[in-house]
């Protein structure tokens, strides 16, 4: 769930930053509003392949297209996914699109979005505050967590600083910068190492010294997992909404729950710019629907966005649920990271994966 935006970081940082609230509520649309919008042939989400677009399907995309005669079409992500936004921001190909709040903030910054209007969408009301923004809603949230080998790793992982253990050497991953679990560990590093988003330096000092344990550079999330499938790793920053499907496929692993906290990943659902109608937000309403946010709970270890969700106890073992865990999440000042994000993948390269 990450992708590739080196192709045009550079040009990111003469931006404006934009707002990051959102729309006032008002009163949801009635029928009669709906039936005047002009009725789409069909509504295309980009979303991120694999099994995420398959539980969207089953429980958004089928349900709303019985409900409205609206044909989704689903297509899954690709390396150059913000890049391609980015070109299309005019003409987009696209309704709406799934993607990680990280690059939400970088395609923000590009006036890739239309605004929402949240009284067309009732559900946000129940969203967590970490789940709304001016251009787009968190429909499912999860962590980054420290994820291990539990038959290579006997004892309890507790914190972020034990992915410097040399028991570990050799056998530590983490993914490249600039992509999303890699910018985590690096800004994790820094606070680690007494530094912030605002003072980067001791995260890269402190990745230098990492540099004996590590055995691999992933490059995305399907790549970790095969990193631990084979063996070799033992231990990676990785999301942790990945860690139900890995162990039914048979690998041990779990996910950490450090005294340091874990990155939040929000996956946002965002209209692109000119796309924003009465049934796109139709749609996004019936993505925040409860029986939606507990599948994605259940199916794909997604946690849920809302605040009134319930879940079974084996399930919400799996993911962040409730105010107590959702609150222990980090949300990283990304106003602060996108100007620097070129820069540091550039240090990245020539201080860590060289």
């Amino acid at each position: 769930m990450t992708f590739d935006r080196r192709s045009f970081l550079s040009s990111l940082a003469a931006l404006p930053l934009a707002t990051s609230g959102i729309t006032q509520v008002h009163a949801a649309p009635t029928a009669a509003e709906l039936a005047k919008a002009p009725k789409p042939e069909q509504l295309t989400l980009l979303g991120y392949g694999g099994p995420f677009d398959v539980v969207t399907k089953k429980y958004v995309a089928d349900p709303f297209t019985a409900a409205t005669g609206i044909p989704v079409t689903i297509r899954g992500g690709s390396s150059d996914l913000i890049s391609s936004l980015r070109v299309q921001k005019d003409h987009p190909q696209y309704d709406l699109v799934h993607i990680g709040f990280d690059s939400y903030s970088l395609l923000l910054r590009n006036n890739v979005f239309d605004a929402i209007d949240a009284a067309q969408i009732p559900n946000a009301a129940h969203l967590y505050p970490i789940a709304r923004s001016s251009h787009g809603l968190a429909t499912t949230i999860t962590a980054v967590a420290i994820v291990y080998n539990t038959e290579r790793i006997k004892r309890p992982i507790t914190s972020w600083n034990d992915l410097w253990d040399p028991a570990f050497k050799g056998h530590v991953a983490i993914e490249k910068v600039p992509a999303t679990y890699g910018m985590d560990t690096l800004v994790m590093a820094a606070r680690l190492a007494g530094g912030s988003e605002k003072n980067i330096d001791p995260g890269f000092k402190k990745l230098v010294q990492l540099k004996p344990n590590l055995g691999a550079i992933y490059t995305n999330s399907s790549q970790c997992q095969q990193l631990f499938a084979q063996g070799g790793i033992w231990i990676a920053p990785w999301y942790s909404g990945r860690v139900a499907s890995t162990v039914k496929a048979g690998v041990p692993v779990a996910a950490a729950q450090t005294k340091e906290g874990e990155p939040v990943y929000l996956t946002m659902m965002c209209p692109l710019k000119g796309k924003w109608n009465p049934w796109v937000a139709q749609f996004m309403n019936m993505h925040l629907n409860v029986d939606v946010q507990q599948a994605f709970a259940k199916e794909f270890a997604s946690g849920p966005s809302r605040t009134d969700v319930k879940l079974e106890p084996a399930v919400a073992r799996t993911v962040p649920y409730g105010h107590d865990a959702v609150g222990r999440l980090i949300q990283f000042d990304w106003d602060t990271i996108i100007p620097h994000v070129d820069e540091w993948t550039q240090r990245f390269n020539r201080e860590i994966a060289a």
